[in-house]
């Protein structure tokens, strides 16, 4: 065990408690950490030789007040000292009591509704003639207070803006500044509005949509609406609504297609075939008929008429086969037009399904194959796991370099996801700056070295935009199927884990 691991847990200590990083907690944690690995720091001892010299009394004392530091044991030496003189001591204590009032009440000014209830009781029995029992319980509960403080809620705005919760004044400044104080924020919901609307109108139907046609104007009308969930939720219907109606239309349109198709190859095999049988056959009648003489004052009516009749299904057989050849080009064409159809409805299956940008499977798609590992999990008990990776700091890279240099690194991310991956791995671009890959027949351990593998590639890749080098670096969550009860909660879990890394200095993957 090195010096500088020791060091490294003491920092890491004091974040998982919350814990400012002052001299004085520093120095208590990092002799904590030493002596929990067996290494011994002569600093770390010397409140203990102090205390040895002290008298036997003094000695249970400071050991039943559990003193650590070097300040603890001044303190107590001071209050000591200080009780030698009764006058003294009384002023200092009525001292203390004021201060300690005065920092009570300043307590109760305090938005936590707990610490504003604790301070109120503590300035309601605060007194300079408190008896020892009463002042160790109201500093058990102050204590306690303090041991099972919690403010990790303000993490859930990590993702939003960075957040100290230590500094709530300027917290409430950086919120007002990116939400209130844009001057074109009014324009910005305007542009997205238009977005919108033009995703939620078909684009191959031909009839319109009431729902589609109220949500639409409802989001013109007011595009501040967005920032509600209501509407958030009125589009995702809208959209699914459009959907399903470009889905009909072309479901209509080809299986009409299809019907058209089957019929005339069907019948133009047979009326094709048996108008070319047909045609010999009725010239060799007509032949027949000529060669026979009949008697004229019998049969000349007769023959006339027979002769009429097969001039005449000669001349509608020579028309139909005329006819018959025009529509093998029709079909052909049709057929033609079909095979483009098709083609075009496979290309517009396979990029509503990738992400314009990276090329990578888009959330549907990931889905979808998400889909596809869970069956096989829980019908053949397929393990496969997932990692999501972020782009460390990427907002900042926005505002100090474009958006344009934004989507080259994207891009270029998307391409060492790619090189990296299996061919029975899935990586896609959840949305933002966030992707995915999914990882079959996988563990925990070996996604976890993969994701290490594209943590040091992106970190050691030359991203250039205009000449300059952007140095990217990427966190990572990874969590295996077989750990949940579903992929939503090892998705969560995945969350979860990729903003801990965030919070352990980003550039770092948890598992």
């Amino acid at each position: 065990m090195t010096i500088q691991t020791i060091i490294k847990n003491t920092i890491k200590r004091l974040r998982e408690q919350n814990e400012m990083m002052t001299p004085r907690n520093y120095e208590r944690a990092f002799c904590f950490e030493a002596k929990k690995h067996g290494v011994v720091i002569e600093d770390c001892s010397r409140v203990d030789k102090f205390i040895q010299k002290l008298a036997p009394k003094y000695q249970k004392e400071l050991y039943r007040r559990n003193i650590k530091t070097l300040d603890e044991l001044f303190t107590f030496l001071t209050t000591v000292l200080n009780r030698l003189d009764k006058e003294e001591s009384a002023a200092v204590i009525k001292s203390f009591a004021l201060l300690l009032r005065r920092v009570v009440q300043a307590a109760t000014l305090h938005k936590d509704n707990a610490l504003q209830d604790l301070a109120k009781e503590s300035l309601e029995k605060i007194d300079t003639h408190m008896s020892f029992k009463e002042l160790e319980s109201l500093r058990g509960k102050w204590n306690a207070f303090v041991m099972s403080y919690d403010d990790s809620y303000m993490q859930k705005l990590q993702k939003y803006l960075p957040v100290d919760s230590l500094q709530h004044r300027d917290f409430v400044a950086k919120v007002q500044q990116l939400f209130i104080d844009q001057p074109d924020a009014q324009a910005s919901f305007e542009k997205l509005a238009e977005v919108f609307v033009a995703a939620m109108v078909p684009s191959i139907a031909s009839q319109g949509n009431d729902e589609i046609a109220k949500v639409s104007g409802a989001l013109m009308k007011n595009p501040q609406a967005l920032e509600t969930n209501a509407m958030l939720e009125d589009i995702k219907s809208a959209v699914k609504v459009r959907i399903a109606a470009d889905k009909a239309q072309i479901g209509s349109q080809v299986q009409k297609l299809n019907e058209i198709i089957e019929t005339l190859s069907s019948k133009l095999v047979d009326l094709r075939q048996s108008s070319h049988e047909n045609s010999h056959t009725l010239k060799g009648i007509k032949g027949q008929l000529q060669d026979v003489e009949f008697d004229p004052k019998n049969f000349e009516n007769l023959q006339e008429k027979l002769l009429f009749i097969v001039n005449s299904l000669e001349s509608e057989t020579n028309s139909f086969h005329h006819d018959i050849k025009s529509k093998e080009e029709e079909v052909h064409n049709l057929k033609n037009r079909v095979h483009l159809l098709e083609k075009a409805l496979r290309l517009e299956k396979q990029r509503s399904n990738t992400d314009q940008l990276t090329k990578l499977p888009n959330r549907r798609g990931i889905d979808s194959r998400l889909e596809d590992l869970d069956a096989e999990f829980k019908r053949y008990n397929k393990n496969f796991t997932v990692v999501l990776f972020d782009i460390d700091k990427f907002k900042s890279i926005n505002d100090n370099y474009g958006h344009d240099a934004g989507d080259v690194i994207l891009s270029n991310l998307g391409k060492i996801l790619q090189k990296h991956k299996r061919q029975t791995d899935l990586v896609g671009r959840m949305g933002g700056e966030e992707f995915i890959a999914l990882l079959p027949f996988t563990d925990t351990k070996e996604a976890l070295n993969f994701a290490q593998k594209i943590r040091q590639s992106v970190q050691e890749a030359k991203f250039m935009y205009k000449g300059t080098r952007m140095a990217v670096t990427i966190s990572g969550g990874v969590a295996q199927r077989k750990d949940f009860d579903d992929v939503a909660s090892m998705i969560k879990h995945s969350d979860r884990l990729l903003y801990k890394a965030k919070d352990n200095g980003r550039n770092n993957i948890q598992s």
